[in-house]
């Protein structure tokens, strides 16, 4: 495309965007416009625009940096080629296991998500769900991913022990502890009459969910179908 038909204020600002990113200790204004060849005015008013819109932040000193919304992009990139890898690996799983409710889900602070499911009833469909949340402190993908995401912390301060674990658990220190065995694992499992419910980390915040009646509490095509799908997501 001819130069003459770019738009040059995106241009400009995406230049000031890319200079402040090549900067770890920030940039100030006459630096950012010079650095981009534009008047001090026209780079003032760009990164006030992109500050409105979280693209970057002034700190006290004067000096700018990337804000949240350049990192929430990325994220999200991030997460759609997870659901993609993740939507090709999870009928690996309904092959070894076709009697099993699958799940693929993910950890925001402010729930754990199923984004994709798979269920007997729907053979080999990848299913979408708008709105499947997992219960804090219960299920096991919760309890999964309050043991291993990297952001459970803020997800717990959202959903405290004190309001929503109290009655899941005899106590805290009995609920850290499982955490900690989580971690160790990599998994949570839980057997009741024949049926198991399973969860098992994938990669930062995700977690593949496995529920399915099992014969004489028989876990090794679980854990052979859960080590398949881990394979197909690096």
């Amino acid at each position: 495309m001819p130069s003459s038909e770019l738009v040059q204020s995106v241009i400009r600002a995406l230049d000031m965007l890319s200079a402040v990113a090549a900067s770890p200790n920030g940039l100030r204004l006459n630096d950012i416009a010079q650095a981009t060849g534009v008047k001090v005015t026209t780079a003032h008013n760009l990164l006030r625009t992109l500050a409105a819109r979280g693209y970057v932040y002034k700190d006290s000193s004067g000096s700018y940096f990337l804000g949240s919304a350049v990192y929430e992009l990325a994220q999200r990139n991030d997460r759609q080629a997870m659901v993609i890898r993740a939507a090709a690996a999870l009928p690996r799983v309904a092959e070894l296991l076709p009697e099993a409710v699958l799940t693929f889900s993910y950890l925001t602070p402010d729930a754990a998500r199923c984004i994709l499911r798979m269920s007997p009833d729907r053979p080999m469909e990848v299913q979408r769900p708008l709105e499947l949340l997992f219960h804090p402190y219960i299920s096991a993908t919760a309890i999964c991913l309050q043991a291993t995401a990297p952001n459970a912390l803020q997800y717990e301060h959202q959903w405290r022990f004190e309001e929503c674990g109290v009655g899941c658990w005899k106590n805290l220190e009995e609920f850290m502890a499982v955490k900690s065995r989580v971690r160790m694992d990599g998994h949570y499992i839980h057997l009741d009459e024949g049926k198991v419910t399973a969860a098992f980390a994938v990669a930062d915040n995700y977690a593949l969910g496995i529920s399915l009646f099992v014969q004489d509490n028989d876990l090794s095509t679980v854990f052979q179908a859960a080590d398949a799908f881990r394979t197909l997501m690096r």
